[in-house]
């Protein structure tokens, strides 16, 4: 009586290869008759000759990948400069490498426009878009060294400080008025500057120069009304404007 039923079972649990369509058990993973797989990885014929080729690319890709590293990498350097801060009569700087090969910090200038009646040690006039057609930017020329003087040469991978400062007898000779003269006095007494010094801009061009001879000037100019603007005015005013009396005046001062 029971025979039957167990017969029934038996075919139940029974299903065809997706190969060979050979009898085989439900919960079989592998044909018993053709060796086939019967899950997702009957998809993927791995042998023992693919595998040995699998092994081989991957020890071949090893060993060239530093090669492949060198080929596409820039064999350069890659300077960057960035402002940090205006002490004294110095303009400190962070000069970075994250090239390849050493790079170079050559001259650089602060450059400062909207100065009325100044005579600078350099300068240029350039087009303008405005109703002007052309304005003039003083040039004050910089040094820039390592903390000891030390040559501005900087390595792959390295980051170094750099101060720069006033070229020897470089500064700006201003015609000194009376409403300068009123606004020097509010300023050492409130510290409150209102003179001509409001409506100058400056900024700094710095020279790089790359390991493969290319040239690059990097200008940092502060955003107006910035705290960083406002200390390269100070800057200015403390360590290069050098003041004079017009000749009128002082023709009249000496009669």
């Amino acid at each position: 009586m029971h025979e039957p039923e167990q017969a029934h079972s038996t075919t139940s649990e029974m299903t065809r290869c997706v190969v060979c369509k050979e009898s085989i058990r439900q919960s079989a993973r592998k044909c018993v008759h053709c060796e086939s797989y019967q899950g997702w990885r009957r998809h993927i014929a791995v042998g023992d000759a693919f595998l040995a080729l699998l092994v081989a690319l991957v020890s071949v890709l090893s060993l060239s990948l530093p090669i492949f590293r060198e080929i596409y990498s820039s064999n350069n350097s890659e300077v960057r400069v960035t402002f940090q801060d205006a002490q004294g009569r110095y303009l400190f700087m962070i000069a970075s490498n994250t090239g390849t090969k050493p790079g170079t910090v050559g001259r650089a200038n602060l450059v400062i426009t909207g100065l009325e009646g100044a005579s600078f040690p350099e300068g240029r006039a350039y087009l303008s878009k405005g109703p002007l057609g052309s304005l003039f930017e003083g040039i004050v020329p910089l040094t820039a060294d390592g903390w000891d003087k030390e040559k501005t040469f900087i390595s792959a991978g390295a980051a170094r400080p750099l101060k720069l400062y006033p070229q020897d007898g470089k500064t700006i000779q201003l015609l000194e008025t009376d409403k300068d003269r009123a606004a020097d006095k509010l300023y050492k007494e409130t510290g409150v500057w209102v003179g001509s010094m409001p409506k100058m801009t400056c900024r700094l061009e710095v020279e790089v120069i790359q390991f493969d001879g290319t040239r690059d000037m990097q200008v940092y100019e502060p955003p107006k009304l910035s705290m960083e603007g406002y200390r390269l005015q100070e800057y200015v005013r403390e360590n290069l404007l050098k003041t004079r009396v017009p000749m009128e005046q002082s023709g009249n001062n000496g009669s």
